[in-house]
Parts: C-alpha cells; structure tokens; sequence
C-alpha cells in the first residue's frame, strides 16, 4: 500500500501466530511501521466495571486483567463461578486447552509443566522431574515464557541464578489451581470451591494488588526479594520501601512489623518505609516509618480515579 493513505492494522491474541506473520519468512517482514504488545488492565481498573473491592479482589484472582473474562463475570463471585463450573457448556472447563492449541501442536507437556508451577514447584529442576522430560525442559519454559504464561522471577536486588518461576496471568493460575486438577468433578458436577480454600489462594493475588498500591504511591518497581530462608514480599531496589501482605483479618500490625525489621537486619537492609498489608488490624504502631494498609484505606485508593 505505498504511496496510498491507507493504512493495515492486524490484531491477534496468539503470540506463536502474530510472530510468524511478521517473521523474516513472511512477505510483512520489514513493511510495519509499528507493533504493540496490548497488556492486561490494572487492578483499579475493575473499579470502571463497578466490582466492589472485596468482589474486585476475587475476579482479580479469576479474570486478571482480561476484559473477556471481566465481561462474563457477575456477583456475587463465588456463588456465580461454582454455578459457571456446574454448566456443561461453560466456557472455563475447555479455555485454557484452546489457548494452549492456539499456540502448541501438542499440549499435555506444557499442561504438567503449569500444573506443577501452580502447585508451587518453582525451580527448574523441580519441575523437570514433576514432568519428567529431561534436558529439554529449558526448550519447553523458553516457549511458555515467550507467549506470557509463565515469567521467571528472580530478586529484586540480586542474584540472577536464584530465579524461579511463576505463572504470569491469574486466569491461567486459576485454572490449573482450580479447573484441572479437578476436571472429573467438575465434569460430574460435583465440584465447588469452598470460601476458606479460595481465600488460601487470594494470598498471592492480594500481593499483586499491594504491589500495585506501593508502585502507584510511591512511584518505584517493586518485587519481591528472598536470600536462603528470608523473604520479603515487596521491595524496590533503591531501599525506599519494603512491604508485607496478609490476606487475613485482625492482623497484629506490630508483630509483623517486628517480622520484617528482622529479616531486613538479617539481610543487612535499611529501607525508608515500611508499608503491612492486611484486610484489618487489631493493633498497630504509631510511626512515621510505617503504613498500615487495610481494605478501608486500599478501598479509598480503588475508587479514587
């Protein structure tokens, strides 16, 4: 189309089948004059879909980000999605396999090796030998890293060789937390997730969230950081925060703040602020080097635009 006004936008959520288009090999190669990776929404951004916080916070945990998995969604979370689960045409049973055919010839591999990261091996040798594949096991992460379903983290002010790997979007870690691992259940209908067993899971997701908070307050990247046994669950690599959450009510604020001064000591850290998390406090400390943030304040900074 040289020489003319019009112009050619492609869209495409499989990322195997928009590289190839645009491949040396392909007769576009070089004649785009721009590309965009389109991410997720934020987590405040549910807020414009009219979800509360709390029920914001459990869709969070299902949808991401995603405006698709947003848009079927109705409240109250848990009763609509153990309804959704029931439905013989529902589309969360056969999603994640039709993502994965649109990228992969052959899934099951790729299935074992996201089970076994949401059931918390996240080495790669753990994975290896949950999978049982052997050396190629690096080929198969490479592949899932590149389509976004699994990011590999590593400390925020560290040691590259300590990675470990994480599934990157919430509808796939639910998925493999919630849909395969009970298919045959789900299939017969009997299937339902309970209230205590998907908070357990919102711990993670409630994290992303503080993450988010801290990023947008304080204007720093944040991650998390961990040396041996100690771990702290945000932190930005100039020193200015660090952070902990517990997606748990009548939190004893102190007691944690006590926590995390001693694993910042034994790792010979000294940050300006800390910042707890929690979704109430039953007791607190008055200092201006801590923030305390329960769902009342986190719910302020959710509706504000």
């Amino acid at each position: 189309l040289k020489g003319s006004k019009t112009k050619v936008i492609l869209l495409g959520s499989s990322i195997s089948m928009m590289s190839d288009l645009l491949s040396y090999k392909s007769p576009l190669y070089g004649r785009r004059s721009s590309s965009v990776n389109l991410k997720e929404l934020r987590f405040k951004d549910l807020s414009k879909f009219g979800f509360e916080l709390i029920e914001g916070i459990r869709i969070y945990g299902f949808a991401g980000g995603v405006p698709y998995y947003l848009s079927k969604v109705k409240t109250p979370f848990l009763s609509w999605i153990n309804e959704e689960l029931k439905r013989v045409d529902t589309f969360v049973k056969d999603e994640m396999d039709f993502l994965l055919r649109y990228e992969f010839a052959e899934i099951s591999t790729y299935k074992e090796i996201l089970l076994a990261i949401a059931q918390g091996k996240n080495m790669l040798g753990e994975i290896r030998d949950f999978v049982g594949v052997g050396g190629e096991i690096s080929s198969y992460m490479r592949k899932l890293e590149r389509i976004g379903l699994v990011k590999r983290e590593v400390p925020i002010l560290g040691d590259h060789k300590r990675g470990r790997y994480a599934i990157a979007d919430n509808f796939t870690k639910f998925w493999f937390n919630f849909v395969y691992p009970n298919i045959s259940e789900i299939e017969e209908g009997k299937f339902e997730i309970r209230e205590e067993e998907y908070n357990k899971y919102l711990g993670s997701v409630f994290e992303e969230v503080a993450k988010e908070y801290v990023k947008e307050k304080y204007g720093v990247n944040v991650g998390r950081h961990w040396f041996k046994d100690v771990e702290i669950d945000i932190l930005d690599k100039g020193l200015r925060v660090a952070g902990e959450c517990k997606w748990s009510d009548n939190v004893d604020g102190v007691r944690v703040l006590h926590e995390v001064e001693g694993k910042l000591k034994r790792l010979k850290l000294d940050v300006n602020k800390i910042i707890i998390f929690a979704r109430s406090f039953q007791r607190t400390e008055s200092s201006e080097r801590v923030e305390y943030v329960d769902l009342e304040k986190l719910r302020k900074w959710y509706e504000e635009s």
